[in-house]
């Protein structure tokens, strides 16, 4: 931002120092070269604007600390987001720093810039590690130096807290970038299926040599990395897993690069772009969807789903007059594969799919192996990203 504030002070300056000549038709008497033409002066003015944009859409990364934070660092529970597994969230403090065993003297000051992130965690579990990283800058820089334990605070439940944490040994905030800390924490889910639950970043400082926990210890505190949604069996019977819930779900692995699934990523795309929805498009700097985007919505009823692929199948009759014995529902975690040449999108286990008075389902003949590994690869995406019944999620073909 001070960049931007820099860049158009000067751009603005020029401008001030020279508009009045722009549109004068009589000028003061002047040097040829201190004159400025209109379309000097709209071309400074569009330099302003392009390079402004340029400046603000850049998001903020920081490749040093963490892969996670080589697309975007934010500074709340969704600008930080980078998937339904991933985030990077940048906080800063500020501490003086006293001597407990030196009567409380004060010793020196730290500016903290702390990140707390998550590398593409797994999804079938109720462990949720978080990693922090610290940069340091000390008034004095000699030191004494701080060290800092984090951990994460979460709510509680009629049942009790709703997440137990362990993390590592304190980390040395030496001058610049620290070591990673890793914070494992357990979800407490209970007797409950399905719980939202907001972690809250915390941590505990003290000079180094001197316990986190006795005296002169300072307490961190900064509000809450994305929510998190857990759930038992919601998903898919049998299975438990969280993700961040703010974070949409975009299936790419369908994709016509992919030779195993390319027929079936083809016809979606055509599909797509007849205008049947599905289609993912973030917004700039985020990866929030925009307004052009078209979920689809997840549909687990057996009854409902069998009744989309009957009316898919009819229309494979009345376009192709023929379609595999094997076609069944398919795309659930818990249905069997079967080989069918009739590919039909939407996705007959979604509430778009062909019943739907809507949408004109689209249909064609594909490979029926292509087929059945698409609808494989439908019903893993709906386990591995968490989208329960009900839930909107996207699909990008290429």
């Amino acid at each position: 931002m001070k960049k931007i504030i820099y860049l158009i002070s000067i751009l603005f300056y020029f401008l001030l120092n020279n508009i009045t000549h722009a549109y004068d038709s009589n000028p003061p008497e002047q040097n040829s070269s201190e004159k400025i033409k209109p379309e000097i002066f709209l071309g400074t003015l569009n330099t302003i604007v392009i390079t402004a944009n340029a400046f603000a859409s850049a998001a903020e990364t920081a490749p040093d600390v963490s892969p996670a934070c080589e697309t975007r660092v934010g500074t709340g529970p969704i600008d930080s987001l980078n998937s339904r597994t991933s985030f990077c969230l940048k906080f800063e403090n500020e501490f003086d720093l006293y001597d407990a065993q030196a009567q409380g003297a004060y010793v020196n000051t730290v500016k903290i810039i702390g990140y707390a992130y998550a590398e593409d965690n797994p999804t079938n579990a109720l462990n949720w590690p978080v990693k922090f990283r610290f940069r340091s800058v000390y008034t004095n820089p000699v030191g004494p130096f701080a060290q800092i334990s984090p951990f994460l605070g979460c709510g509680t439940s009629p049942q009790g807290v709703d997440c137990t944490t362990t993390s590592t040994s304190p980390v040395i905030l030496n001058p610049g970038l620290s070591q990673e800390a890793i914070v494992n924490t357990d979800l407490n889910m209970y007797s409950d299926n399905e719980k939202e639950i907001s972690l809250v970043i915390e941590g505990k400082l003290n000079l180094m040599g001197q316990s986190v926990d006795g005296p002169g210890s300072q307490a961190l505190s900064n509000g809450n990395i994305p929510l998190l949604r857990c759930d038992k069996g919601v998903v898919r019977t049998g299975s438990n897993g969280c993700v961040f819930i703010n974070a949409p779900a975009v299936l790419t692995r369908i994709n016509i690069s992919n030779p195993d699934v390319d027929e079936s990523a083809f016809h979606i795309r055509d599909a797509q772009f007849s205008g049947l929805p599905g289609k993912y498009i973030s917004e700039q700097d985020s990866i929030q969807p925009n307004s052009d985007s078209k979920p689809l919505t997840r549909l687990r009823d057996f009854t409902a789903r069998s009744e989309n692929r009957k009316e898919s199948l009819k229309q494979c009759v009345a376009k192709f007059n023929t379609y595999s014995p094997t076609c069944a529902p398919s795309g659930d975690p818990e249905d069997p594969e079967v080989d069918c040449d009739c590919d039909e999108y939407p996705f007959a286990a979604t509430d778009e799919g062909a019943m739907n008075p809507n949408y004109q389902v689209s249909v064609r003949k594909i490979d029926p192996s292509d087929n059945r590994r698409a609808g494989a690869y439908l019903g893993v995406f709906f386990t591995q990203q968490r989208v329960k019944d009900g839930e909107k999620f996207y699909i990008n073909a290429e």
